[in-house]
């Protein structure tokens, strides 16, 4: 796994792996109710553009720009969210700060579910799937970033000031048209993990123990001040804080993630 610094302005058949805290971190139970920070389904009308937060916390999201939910080729339930963009910088969800929203020096964990519909750009966002940052408020990131001849790569950025940003990636890999794939991220203590439909997406990386811990909002799709390209649909986005849930490869579940 690659580890760089850059400054801020721009990995059955497969033995059972390891799923820290309760079973059902990959579909059952779930985590602890309070360890979900957001639980976004997309679950809505066809051309909706309101988002249900269904964690215990029931957060308030804001749609802004071109995305709605779809009731066109849900991974679970009755919709995602579709996206169909190019450059865009004004098209994503938010919500508010909060302090338990940073991570700290707290273990976590980022699921979503993407389909690519069409082929990623390259040098691009592809898109920011969480994103906690603002200018010289960086906290954390976690994205696919587009890559040659349609791959992506899933990467995780992060700072300990705010300002200066290291990051580590997984392995780039294509993804086929029309299909949807469970990209997680796991913190566990120094460890990240990357994750494509539960098979660990190159080594694990070095992450900081403490995570800068900012009041910038946390965002989908894209944060102010940057642009991403997405032809797709994401559903089922979890957030949780207190675990780790990963650390070796999983069998996605097969249901959405339980609501706490």
């Amino acid at each position: 796994m690659a580890i760089r610094s850059v400054s801020n302005g721009t990995g059955r058949v497969r033995t059972p792996g390891t799923v820290v805290g309760t079973s059902g971190s990959a579909g059952g139970s779930g985590p602890p109710s309070n360890q979900v920070q957001a639980l976004l389904h997309f679950d809505g009308a066809n051309g909706g553009t309101t988002i249900t937060d269904s964690s215990t916390y029931a957060r308030a999201w804001l749609l802004s720009g071109s995305c709605e939910t779809s009731t066109t080729s849900p991974k679970f339930g009755t919709a995602c969210l579709f996206v169909n963009l190019a450059g865009s910088s004004t098209t994503r969800l938010s919500t508010a700060d909060a302090a338990a929203l940073s991570p700290g020096s707290q273990d976590f964990t980022i699921d979503v579910w993407l389909r690519w519909e069409g082929a990623p750009t390259n040098g691009t966002f592809a898109p920011q799937i969480l994103s906690k940052r603002a200018t010289s408020n960086f906290e954390f990131q976690f994205y696919t970033l587009g890559q040659a001849a349609g791959a992506v790569l899933p990467t995780f950025d992060w700072s300990v000031d705010g300002t200066n940003i290291s990051s580590i990636s997984g392995a780039s890999f294509t993804p086929t048209l029309n299909t949807y794939y469970l990209l997680s991220f796991s913190k566990n203590g120094t460890s990240g993990r990357f994750f494509v439909n539960g098979v660990q997406s190159g080594s694990t990386g070095t992450v900081a123990a403490t995570i800068f811990d900012g009041n910038a909002p946390v965002y989908v799709l894209v944060n102010v001040g940057n642009t991403f390209t997405l032809n797709g649909r994401l559903d089922d986005l979890r957030y949780v804080v207190g675990t780790g849930l990963y650390t070796s490869d999983f069998t996605p579940p097969t249901s959405a993630f339980p609501n706490p």
